[in-house]
């Protein structure tokens, strides 16, 4: 099931601005990276991803990130829109930052994932208006994630009440430490 991750408006900066130019279509080039021609109202703006992979990783309860840079090339007076539709489970969002030569496309898992592997694709839009209808070259991208969220350590009761007698051993109800995978537990005495 696609999820829409939400739009992040990016202007382009002043040092991108130019003549707008023509350009012809996008592909998907050799080496994991995407790249193509420009096309669209704001001239020949093409977008090339370093990897068409990233792998997110971090404890449960957290929402861990990644980051994927990709370089900016051509020139441009048109704001640029882009926007993340995560084709599986485990994208809470992704963010973009825009830079004259390169941008940095953040991407955070859900906090609610329960332990264990994830993976599913990500489709990052640029585009030259909100409704996506001319994209900047190269885009879409279709970027693999894998997200390993590790279990942390529960403990149970998470109170323990402790009295003693002056003179006398202490004791306390055993205390049951472990992670969820854990075939067995440890008990603290």
């Amino acid at each position: 099931m696609a999820r829409e991750t939400g739009w992040a408006t990016v202007l382009a900066l002043a040092a991108l601005m130019g003549t707008p130019g023509c350009g012809g279509g996008g592909s998907v080039g050799a080496g994991g990276g995407a790249q193509g021609g420009g096309g669209g109202p704001g001239g020949g703006v093409t977008v090339a991803l370093d990897t068409d992979r990233v792998a997110i990783r971090g404890d449960e309860g957290s929402s861990p990130s990644a980051l994927v840079t990709a370089k900016i090339s051509g020139q441009t007076s048109a704001k640029l829109y882009v926007s993340a539709v995560d084709q599986g489970q485990a994208i809470a969002r992704a963010e973009a930052q825009v830079g004259a030569t390169q941008a940095t496309l953040y991407v955070y898992a859900r906090s609610t994932l329960a332990p264990g592997s994830y993976s599913g694709t990500l489709v990052v839009n640029a585009c030259y208006d909100q409704a996506c209808g001319a994209h900047v070259g190269g885009s879409p991208f279709r970027l693999q994630y894998t997200v390993e969220v590790l279990p942390i350590f529960k403990v149970s009761p998470l109170q323990v009440a402790l009295s003693a007698v002056s003179g006398t051993a202490v004791g306390a109800p055993g205390t049951a430490v472990g992670a969820p995978e854990f075939a067995s537990s440890r008990s603290v005495k």
